[in-house]
């Protein structure tokens, strides 16, 4: 029973001990509000030391107690290598997470610039593709304009042959007729060669004018 009643007593003043010290936030808090001067981040700096270093108690109401700069330093004085250490590890982090920034913004500046080059060689395709299509599409034009004209050509000479009043004038005349027949097959046939090449042109036009649009 005497053990029992030793070891509960033991306990009993050790907690006492530890219960009587301020946590570090706590500690840090009272010190700040007594007069010892610190930013938010040179507080937390603080807290966060002494919570991953577990500091002594007696550090910790030393610093409570602190009413100026010059009182927190020399509570300071015993931890003092925990703190740069701290100082130095948060600016080795900091460090790496600018030199982490710098390399995310290097990338998005070479993928922007990507982007903006694919969108120029798109926009300057869009424009020879509108510059063939242009092309292509006069040249339907030119050449229906040709059909049109040998339509009336050919009119004139089936007009020939049948008004010819000899067989010489007539042999001439269908002669000249076969002539612009032969013309009229090799106008038709340019002519659907110009027509799907114009449709193709078109095409292209509207391809790379999408992806022009979509560079940007």
């Amino acid at each position: 029973m005497r053990i029992l009643w030793g070891v509960f007593a033991l306990a009993l003043v050790s907690a006492c001990g530890n219960g009587g010290a301020p946590s570090c936030k706590d500690a840090v808090e009272k010190a700040v509000k007594s007069g010892a001067k610190a930013s938010e981040s040179q507080q937390q700096v603080i807290i966060d030391a002494c919570e991953n270093k577990k500091w002594s108690a007696e550090i910790r109401s030393c610093l409570a107690k602190a009413t100026s700069k010059g009182d927190a330093r020399e509570c300071l004085k015993p931890v003092m290598a925990d703190l740069d250490a701290f100082k130095d590890s948060l600016r080795d982090k900091l460090d790496e997470a600018k030199g982490d920034l710098d390399a995310l913004s290097g990338r998005a500046r070479e993928a922007a610039d990507q982007a903006r080059a694919a969108a120029d060689q798109a926009r300057t395709a869009a424009g020879h593709a509108l510059e063939q299509a242009q092309q292509a599409i006069a040249q339907v034009d030119d050449l229906q304009k040709q059909l049109a004209a040998q339509k009336t050509e050919i009119e004139a000479r089936i007009k020939a042959v049948v008004d010819a009043t000899s067989d010489d004038a007539r042999a001439k005349a269908k002669a000249a007729l076969a002539e612009l027949q032969a013309k009229q097959t090799e106008l038709e046939l340019k002519l659907k060669l110009a027509v799907a090449a114009a449709e193709v042109a078109a095409k292209a036009h509207g391809a790379a004018s999408s992806g022009s649009g979509s560079g940007e």
